[in-house]
């Protein structure tokens, strides 16, 4: 909504004045985003609405030829953040020098391709491979996985053409972490968990889990759709993030009966020869506990009898 953003400029046009700006957001009235900019007590809770309000109040003081980039532009893109976006915004000037930071602003100066960017609502963003490029770049190998993931998923975008995005600036800082990220990210992780989940995973050496893999019976029925498959070790694994049994429900379904209907179908796995592996958000936090756990199904998979099912 175009009035949950409120600037300075605007308060005095309209007879306020600082002091009563400095009442407002001492009452809660107002949230102060940046020096000018504030954003009304009814304003989205959410931290990337919030972060999208952050970016207009940045916007309407930066200079021509600025672009929203690396995780303001994720989130202008719809895309997830492994951390909540705060007040911070990321822009980006078309030269090689000349960057500042401040606890409102990060302006990263680096050059760019007029194809390399695009507008949002009338505000100048990075695409979506440019944004993927800069922040494989600049955050960590998990981070940038989290936002990559989805970023293949919803824009279409492929390994090559990241890496080609990444390789017009050859002499740019982070190139070879970027390339390990991105040859990493696959768009069949359908949450941020489930991508934590494969990083996870990948630090503790575990094998390559094959994802969404759909499980058959005998007689060509679908069972179930897991969301990580050992086939060499009839091993599944579950990520059960907060988001995934709203994601199950059927139509007049509640999530009780979603629980239940997933704990029928582990059941009937379990019968057919699986092995079973669950963990949670908590666990990606410190993925000792399950790493082993990981471990010990494949040794028991590795001696178990053939499962009966097929994988079409």
């Amino acid at each position: 909504m175009a009035d949950e953003l409120l600037l300075r400029k605007t308060a005095l046009a309209r007879g306020l004045t600082d002091y009563d700006l400095r009442r407002a957001c001492a009452a809660g009235r107002l949230t102060r985003l940046r020096p000018g900019a504030y954003a009304h007590a009814d304003a989205p809770a959410d931290p990337h609405a919030r972060h999208r309000l952050a970016v207009r109040a940045a916007s309407a003081v930066l200079g021509d030829g600025v672009v929203i980039s690396h995780q303001s532009a994720a989130v202008l893109h719809g895309l997830p953040l492994l951390h909540p976006p705060g007040r911070q915004v990321h822009a980006t000037v078309n030269r090689a020098t000349g960057g500042r930071l401040t606890k409102s602003l990060h302006l990263h100066s680096t050059p760019f391709d007029d194809d390399e960017v695009m507008t949002i609502d009338g505000l100048l963003v990075t695409t979506p491979a440019r944004t993927i490029a800069d922040l494989a770049r600049t955050l960590s190998f998990t981070a940038a996985v989290v936002t990559g993931d989805p970023a293949m998923r919803n824009h279409g975008l492929s390994a090559d053409q990241l890496l080609t995005q990444l390789d017009r600036w050859s002499r740019r800082r982070g190139l070879s972490q970027a390339r390990q990220a991105i040859l990493f990210m696959d768009p069949r992780s359908e949450s941020p968990g489930e991508s934590r989940s494969r990083v996870a995973m990948h630090h503790a050496c575990l094998p390559k889990p094959e994802l969404q893999t759909e499980i058959h019976s005998v007689q060509g029925h679908l069972i179930a759709r897991v969301d990580f498959f050992l086939p060499q070790y009839n091993v599944i694994g579950e990520y059960d993030g907060r988001c995934k049994y709203g994601r199950l429900l059927a139509p007049e379904q509640s999530p009780g009966d979603a629980v239940y209907s997933e704990e029928l179908r582990e059941d009937t796995l379990r019968d057919l020869g699986a092995q079973f592996v669950r963990w949670t958000t908590a666990d990606l936090n410190d993925f000792t506990t399950t790493a082993a756990r990981w471990r010990r199904a494949i040794v028991r998979g590795a001696t178990a009898p053939p499962p009966r099912w097929q994988i079409l």
